[in-house]
């Protein structure tokens, strides 16, 4: 079994190098590429952290608690492989909790901090929960960082750009020719929400195309949220000729809806939803979506807690690389009259 002075000789440091790294100590000043191939040495060695062991040392539990609203939803599922995979890397094992839990003393987050068997939490806001609600149910003695979601007045997040992925959405729409634009939205009051309709009408304030509010319907980001507001959005008279749907469940649900309505996708009605997972291209049409850095968000999310954990001050921070990037399949395409005046 590989110690930790087979991966210090592996990746050329001392073992004290290679313990205070995995530890997470804020006092270590080390280069990235250092950093980086001891990183390669453990994964190429399979070294495991003694984890009892340093709890005993630090009195830590070695352990960090992840609350999700729903882990089988496909955008949670991708962040919590990013923060298993990182955990792993930096010796904590991940418990699970929900979201829901955080309402009664008796759940999973209030017995997971009162039987100490936690030393910091990651948290994704429920999208039944507005953030106003969830900064009184945390508790903040405990190092906790939000994930995809920023509080007010309560520090400490790790986010995707949604503003700059709704504005990307948009534009595709946009420069594909459309003029009216419609968008299925998320919660009110929700962080997320609020930064993707922002995006939104700033791609179509830059357009000088106008923001209709009955074009606009609020819901959750859902499967069944979407077919409710797809219904409604083609009840509209007129409505838009491409709506843009704030998440890839939503987007599943609008296009069965428009499928069963009658409405050719992309033909009559073009579609674009944020997120991109394997199913978008097994869709009919497949879905054009927006990808977003999910993995890469669980990644940052877990190394930002490892540094609340070592006693850093609470940061709020923007994953900026990968950017979001539109995949294109076949829900999107030129208007109608766009296309019938391309074929003349």
């Amino acid at each position: 079994m590989p110690t930790i002075v087979d991966v210090a000789q592996r990746a050329r440091v001392a073992p004290s190098v290679v313990s205070r790294l995995l530890n997470a100590d804020p006092t270590l000043r080390i280069r990235p590429e250092t950093a980086a191939r001891i990183h390669r040495a453990v994964s190429l060695l399979g070294y495991q952290p003694n984890s009892a062991g340093r709890a005993l040392r630090s009195s830590k539990a070695a352990a960090i608690g992840l609350i999700l609203p729903d882990v089988t939803n496909p955008v949670f599922s991708e962040s919590l492989s990013g923060v298993e995979t990182e955990a792993a890397k930096l010796g904590y094992v991940v418990l699970l909790g929900r979201t829901d839990d955080l309402k009664t003393q008796s759940g999973s987050y209030r017995r997971l901090i009162g039987e100490r068997r936690i030393d910091g939490v990651i948290i994704q806001v429920s999208n039944l929960l507005k953030d106003s609600a969830m900064s009184k149910l945390i508790d903040k003695r405990v190092p906790t960082v939000f994930i995809n979601s920023r509080i007010a007045r309560v520090a400490g997040s790790v986010v995707i750009n949604d503003e700059s992925a709704a504005h990307l959405a948009t534009r595709h729409l946009i420069e594909l020719g459309h003029r009216g634009i419609g968008m299925l939205a998320g919660p009110p009051g929700l962080y997320t929400s609020h930064r993707r309709l922002i995006g939104f009408e700033r791609a179509m304030n830059e357009a000088g195309l106008e923001v209709r509010r009955s074009w606009i319907v609020d819901g959750s980001y859902d499967v069944d949220t979407g077919r409710l507001g797809m219904r409604r959005m083609l009840r509209l008279r007129p409505r838009p000729t491409a709506i843009f749907v704030t998440t890839i469940s939503a987007a599943v649900g609008a296009l069965a809806v428009a499928r069963e309505a009658g409405i050719t996708v992309p033909d009559d009605l073009s579609l674009i939803g944020l997120h991109d997972f394997w199913f978008a291209e097994h869709t009919s049409p497949p879905l054009t979506t927006v990808r977003t850095p999910q993995f890469a968000l669980g990644i940052r999310a877990m190394r930002a807690l490892a540094e609340r954990i070592a006693g850093s001050d609470p940061v709020d921070l923007t994953i900026e690389d990968p950017p979001p990037e539109v995949v294109i399949r076949g829900s999107t395409g030129p208007p109608r009259a766009s296309r019938i005046r391309q074929s003349r």
